[in-house]
């Protein structure tokens, strides 16, 4: 489902913050033939700092779409690039203000009148593919409004700029029989004293059936490994994902769909080393940790939205559920 391709970026430069010289890296990417094409609005990350932002935007589309590929392009080098750049949906039916350029927020909390808005997917390579299977995609409305959030690291000694490009590619008409809906199972439990290593363990069992076409992780620099269990009504069932490289999250595509009955679930372990002189916790920032089973789903009633799941987010949208 995701593939990292090669891109080239054209480096130009803009007078930054206070006169400095910032290097304004454009995002490649071909708009699509069908589907669409979004940008998050250029911004700034200072010197050896990283910075998280949210925008919202607005889709072109007149009319509404189902999209099998998703594709992300974003600036990167060995000294600066993507931490995560995530596409949430904006389910309010009320008018919403323009927003033309990003604000410092951390995961879009409290967008649009959400804690945390429903997920629609999240990339970590500077360039990314998102493919779903034959016969599932993603639902878009007419003029669907996202909130895209970028968390970039700039360990370079000069400011940098940059923008990110997201293509929705329209699936041919009517050939959508399942609509993806992502989840993101985490745990705050994450404590490893200064210079000892140390592990985070979560687990989910699910209250409905689910059919899942793909599964990773997230977590940050000090993993040493991240291993996913899949669970049969509380049993251990086997190994289903193995992250050795915390940039590089292995990702378990399923065609056909792995299928869950509910009182099945996942176990996942996060294996950390910190090398630091401060004891280890879950944070937001690089220098913290966290440990989450990603993925995506979709359930057996197609038109249904996801029923209320006690501990998770998503308004009916999608499963965030951070606190197992």
């Amino acid at each position: 489902m995701r593939r990292l391709i090669g891109f080239l970026l054209p480096l130009l430069f803009v007078l930054g913050p206070g006169g400095a010289a910032a290097e304004v890296l454009r995002a490649h990417l071909a708009r699509p033939h069908r589907g669409t094409q979004v940008r998050l609005s250029p911004y700034t990350i200072q010197a050896s700092s990283e910075r998280e932002v949210c925008q919202l935007v607005t889709l072109r589309n007149a009319r509404a779409f189902d999209a099998s590929e998703i594709d992300v392009s974003m600036p990167g080098s060995p000294e600066f690039g993507t931490h995560h750049f995530a596409i949430f949906l904006d389910v309010r039916d009320t008018p919403a203000p323009a927003q033309p350029e990003p604000t410092t927020d951390v995961g879009c909390v409290g967008m649009g009148g959400e804690v945390v808005p429903p997920l629609l997917a999240f990339v970590q390579h500077p360039r990314e593919r998102i493919r779903f299977p034959l016969h599932v995609g993603v639902r878009l409305k007419p003029h669907q409004r996202l909130f895209l959030n970028s968390h970039y690291i700039n360990g370079s000694a000069a400011p940098i700029t940059i923008d990110v490009a997201v293509n929705f590619r329209a699936a041919r008409k009517d050939s959508v029989q399942h609509h993806a809906r992502s989840f993101q199972l985490g745990t705050f439990d994450i404590n490893v004293p200064p210079g000892a290593q140390g592990s985070a363990v979560g687990t989910w069992t699910t209250p409905l059936p689910l059919n899942v076409i793909a599964l990773s992780s997230h977590s940050h620099k000090h993993t040493q490994s991240v291993t996913v269990d899949l669970l049969r009504a509380g049993v251990p069932a086997g190994q289903e994902l193995l992250t050795t490289e915390y940039a590089d999250p292995s990702v378990h595509d399923y065609d056909p769909a792995l299928r869950l009955e509910a009182g099945d679930g996942w176990r996942w372990t996060c294996n950390y080393l910190n090398q630091t002189d401060k004891t280890l916790r879950f944070g937001v920032t690089s220098n913290d940790e966290m440990c989450f089973a990603t993925g995506f789903f979709y359930i057996d009633d197609d038109a249904a939205p996801l029923p209320p799941v006690p501990g998770c987010f998503g308004d009916g949208e999608s499963l965030t559920c951070p606190f197992s």
